[in-house]
């Protein structure tokens, strides 16, 4: 998958094919979930619940998510008590947090906001001129 909207349940290393990356992840309002959005979330009765809080139909379905830059990945982080077989709803005590997730590729002097403790002198490892 590339190029799209993607709403997961999970963030994994494996989605990363080219090595060395800098993700930025920033919480979002359900809101901000694009409508046009591809699930990509494996289990039923989660994408039923995501789905629910939402307010739309989501369709589960396994696939293998790749993170470049021209998509955006919606995470869906679940948290609360293991859902029971058939789960429509969100159970009580229970919260579905939102981030979309993009990749940072090349130094653009960000001064250290992401992290790289660089602060723009081009040492950046995601600079393309790097030379480590």
């Amino acid at each position: 998958m590339k190029n799209k909207n993607i709403l997961t349940n999970a963030l994994s290393i494996n989605m990363i094919t080219r090595g060395l990356e800098l993700l930025h992840i920033m919480e979002i309002e359900p809101k901000d979930v694009p409508k046009d959005i591809e699930c990509a979330i494996g289990h039923i009765d989660t994408a039923r619940v995501v789905g629910d809080v939402l307010g739309c139909d989501l369709t589960a379905h396994r696939v293998n998510i790749e993170i470049d830059d021209e998509s955006f990945i919606y995470v869906a982080q679940y948290r609360g008590p293991r859902l029971p077989e058939g789960t429509t709803k969100l159970p009580e005590g229970a919260e579905i947090k939102f981030y979309r997730v993009t990749t940072i590729t090349g130094c653009d002097g960000c001064q250290g906001a992401y992290g790289c403790n660089t602060r723009g002198t081009g040492g950046c490892p995601m600079n393309k001129n790097y030379v480590g």
